[in-house]
């Protein structure tokens, strides 16, 4: 899968020296920030699973493979590091981005009214949603009440984009 970046990589610094993620697989992905402080913010380089990394993307297979992932960290920017678009980029799949419910009231009294939103930056997204089992709901919604528990399924739709992953709300 596609890392599809918002900002630059090369800009980011991560918050710790070590972090390892056990999978579900048995493996673990283990990502290490060397010479990590608040002075040394920028990526100076990358390695992933000892060999260098020259883009800021890489697969997911690679995670779920297991390995290392270590970055280099520097006072200074390394503008040579991860400064062009990796072959392809310009033709990866889009995914619509997930949508989720936000609450409109803070109180609770008997009912809840909640709105379906979606971090499109364009605003050209439609979110579909299913209330438990019943048929497909329109397109879209203004905010509505809650009055029992339930469960809501919603997807997004963008023009030019796969669609979101099925999110649920309970």
């Amino acid at each position: 899968m596609p890392c599809v970046r918002p900002d630059p990589l090369r800009d980011w610094q991560p918050g710790f020296k070590k972090a390892t993620l056990r999978l579900n697989n048995g493996k673990t992905f283990c990502i290490k920030a060397d010479n990590n402080s608040p002075q040394n913010v920028y990526i100076q380089s990358a390695q992933l699973n000892g060999q260098p990394l020259n883009e800021y993307t890489f697969d997911h297979a690679a995670i779920v493979a297991g390995g290392e992932l270590d970055f280099s960290m520097g006072n200074q920017p390394q503008k040579a590091w991860a400064a062009a678009d990796p072959a392809g980029f310009k033709t990866q799949t889009l995914v619509s981005a997930i949508p989720y419910l936000t609450r409109v009231s803070d109180k609770f009294l008997g009912a809840c009214r909640v709105e379906m939103k979606c971090d499109d930056p364009r605003r050209r997204s439609i979110i579909r949603w299913m209330v438990q089992r019943r048929l497909p709901a329109p397109r879209g919604s203004p905010p509505f009440e809650i009055t029992n528990s339930t469960t809501l399924k919603l997807r997004s739709f963008t023009p030019g984009s796969a669609p979101s992953i099925v999110s649920l709300a309970r």
